[in-house]
């Protein structure tokens, strides 16, 4: 396998309070894909292509009582999907499609006084595929939103209404013409209990419409029926431990942390999944009727920096800093499929590979000379079909790496290195049935920025 990725930017002050930035991407690249590990069967024969390209202009401009920003985007995939597992036209396979979208956004923001501000903004967007497929060769999409919102901030208090307007309108060479329309609300409130201390809670109820993208509805060999789109309404509430710092006495060494912690549950009506089918590039996406979740996360910050040579941690600059962060986090999500009441070998079980636990550390720490971080990531039993049997429960895994970096400061560019080494402890473990991940391996990675 290979991939190239080229990036460029451009920044343009025109003047204060106004700026235009532009930016083009590219990537290219070319994967073979294992095949599943199973007795008797051969090794993968199927690999895959792809291109990406887009450009996107962005115009803000900033004034005492308002801002506005113009964004336009153009973005082109190509992806190449070929199974040659037998040289005959009766088996060989090669699946082709090609994304055309452009977009346009616009948003304004006036603050109406120092605590009361509104903003709207509408995007437009119109994409088309093409495929060889015989069903749904040619799509087009046309998608319009608008959102309306205003907020109330003041020392201790933040309060935010929106209402988001979706319309979408999609013809389908074989389905023919679909139409797509939903109104959106989201209220929120984040409430600081005593200025002294650092500490927010935080509530907000949200409305979603997710109207399923080509790639979910039309990458496929066999037809499959028409997706439908994903409704949810949110929930959450929370807690922000908002950083502080402390200091020394001569101001060398400084230590912050923050953290934060969500309590969640959805109500989700035809939620979208993808399941893995055939192999690797082409799999199953399909709706759930109901699926309830309730959830938990958790993260945590700590930092240390220290000033070399006697000077200030928090006005050093790089080539005179250490420091030392640890992140910590925890996922837990109970997502249950209620569809069905009657369906006793799914009702209530969690949803294909979904782990109720998973979470993880990660251990950075920079010097002038060279940055050096751990990493380890812990995933808990999931299941890969919809009952939750023995046959189709998926052992929990963890996975150890390390990443060495340095950068080059030259005269025409700056060089950054970067050496990492994956599954440390060289363990053998699924993300995805009968697909074993890589075992300890290794990567190089060089960034050229000029």
């Amino acid at each position: 396998m290979w991939m190239a990725t080229g990036d460029i930017n451009f920044f343009y002050d025109i003047s204060p309070g106004r700026m235009l930035k532009a930016k083009v991407h590219y990537v290219q690249g070319y994967h073979e894909l294992p095949g599943p590990v199973v007795y008797y069967a051969k090794r993968g024969t199927e690999d895959t292509r792809e291109k990406l390209f887009f450009g996107q202009v962005r115009y803000t401009s900033h004034h005492p009582r308002s801002s506005y920003q113009i964004v336009g985007k153009y973005q082109y995939t190509n992806d190449l999907y070929e199974d040659s597992a037998a040289h005959t036209v009766s088996r060989y396979l090669c699946n082709e499609y090609d994304q055309h979208e452009g977009y346009l956004s616009t948003s304004m923001v006036w603050r109406a006084t120092e605590r009361l501000s509104a903003s709207a903004a509408a995007d437009a967007a119109l994409g088309t595929l093409h495929s060889n497929l015989k069903r749904n060769s040619e799509v087009q999409r046309a998608t319009g939103l608008a959102t309306l919102s205003l907020r109330y901030r003041d020392s201790r208090l933040t309060a935010k209404g929106q209402l988001l307007a979706t319309l979408v309108g999609e013809d389908a060479s074989s389905d023919g013409r679909m139409t797509y329309r939903r109104l959106s609300p989201y209220a929120g409130i984040s409430w600081r209990p005593h200025k002294a201390l650092p500490l927010r809670v935080r509530y907000f109820y949200k409305s979603t419409y997710r109207v399923p993208n080509f790639n979910e509805m039309y990458y496929f060999v066999m037809p499959l029926d028409t997706l439908r789109p994903e409704h949810a309404n949110q929930h959450n509430i929370g807690i922000t431990l908002t950083p502080h710092t402390f200091n020394n006495h001569d101001s060398t060494f400084c230590f912050s942390y923050s953290s934060t912690i969500d309590a969640y549950h959805n109500s989700i009506n035809d939620k979208i999944i993808a399941v893995p089918r055939q192999n690797m590039f082409i799999w199953s996406t399909l709706n759930l009727g109901l699926v309830k979740v309730t959830g938990l996360d958790f993260k945590g910050i700590m930092e240390w920096k220290w000033g070399l040579h006697g000077n200030k941690a928090e006005d050093a600059g790089e080539d005179e800093l250490v420091g030392l962060s640890l992140t910590a986090t925890y996922s837990y999500q109970k997502a249950l499929d209620r569809t069905d009441p009657d369906d006793a070998k799914r009702y209530n079980n969690q949803i294909p590979y979904t782990p109720r636990h998973s979470g993880g550390v990660a251990l950075c720490l920079s010097t002038p000379w060279v940055s050096f971080s751990y990493n380890y990531m812990q995933v808990g039993e999931r299941y890969s079909m919809h009952q939750n049997s023995i046959e189709s429960r998926l052992e929990p895994y963890a996975d150890h790496s390390i990443v060495l970096d340095h950068s080059f400061h030259l005269k025409a560019f700056d060089l950054k290195v970067q050496g990492q080494v994956l599954n440390l402890l060289d363990k053998q473990y699924e993300i995805v049935r009968s697909y074993p991940m890589m075992g300890r391996n290794y990567r190089i990675k060089l960034t050229i920025s000029f």
